[in-house]
């Protein structure tokens, strides 16, 4: 093994930090980080993303023509979308690039931090003295990994890791072409990666491209049948990894 790609949720951190932590905070949040930062330009552009989204869309709340619909009114609207979006659990890029803008303002005024797993930070320390090439591919944006890691309950720990990939830079998780783009950016052949995840249809796709793959169980996580423990192995802790580096 040259590289360890890792999922974020349900393998580096809870299922439940995520879904009981940073979800809620966004829809606490967003209408007040819309109306307080709703001329910058970064935000404008993933305003337009939405609008354009939610025309394509052919269910959910409408979004309105950000050069024709009072902000107010537009405010509102996004609101509805994007919790929307959040209860289907979609993975569009605007809602996770809207999310990331969110969380950085809770992640720089204190308010966020991410506990990760006890195993996870000393893994990974041993696994880099190794000079073993450490990434992040996670449905979240770039940016909300680089927040995570950079605001843990251990402190900064980006200096551990050597990429980030997300559902744009890379595609959907459970797409083996998401896979071939990862080890194509790494420079590191497919069948020289370990990919931890704790989601089968993900690990099934990584397999597909190639990579060496194991299924994360921690609590909290969807349990895994007896069929995907099988075909794939599965690990509770980084720390009974052994990886031969070659």
């Amino acid at each position: 093994v040259e590289a360890v790609v890792l999922d974020i949720e349900g393998t580096v951190i809870s299922v439940s930090f995520v879904k009981d932590v940073l979800f809620p905070y966004v829809r606490k949040n967003v209408r007040a980080y819309l109306e307080t930062h709703w001329e910058e330009p970064e935000l404008r552009t993933i305003v337009a993303q939405l609008h354009t989204q939610a025309t394509e869309d052919e269910a959910g709340p409408p979004v309105g023509d950000p050069a024709t619909t009072p902000k107010e009114a537009l405010v509102t609207q996004l609101e509805a979308n994007l919790l929307w979006q959040m209860d289907a659990d979609r993975k569009a890029a605007p809602l996770k690039a809207l999310q990331g803008l969110v969380w950085r303002e809770g992640y720089a005024s204190g308010q966020l931090r991410a506990p990760l797993y006890p195993d996870v930070v000393p893994t990974l320390t041993s696994w880099k003295s190794r000079l073993l090439t450490l990434a992040i591919y996670s449905s979240g944006s770039v940016q909300a990994q680089q927040l995570l890691f950079s605001h843990t309950t251990e402190g900064d720990v980006t200096t551990l890791l050597d990429g980030y990939f997300d559902i744009t830079t890379a595609g959907l998780k459970t797409d083996a072409r998401s896979y071939e783009v990862i080890s194509q950016a790494l420079a590191v052949h497919p069948d020289k990666i370990l990919f931890l995840t704790d989601i089968a249809a993900e690990a099934e796709a990584a397999h597909k491209a190639g990579f060496q793959v194991l299924l994360v169980v921690r609590p909290g996580n969807k349990p895994l049948t007896a069929d995907e423990r099988a075909a794939f192995g599965h690990i509770t802790s980084l720390e009974e990894i052994e990886l031969s580096h070659n």
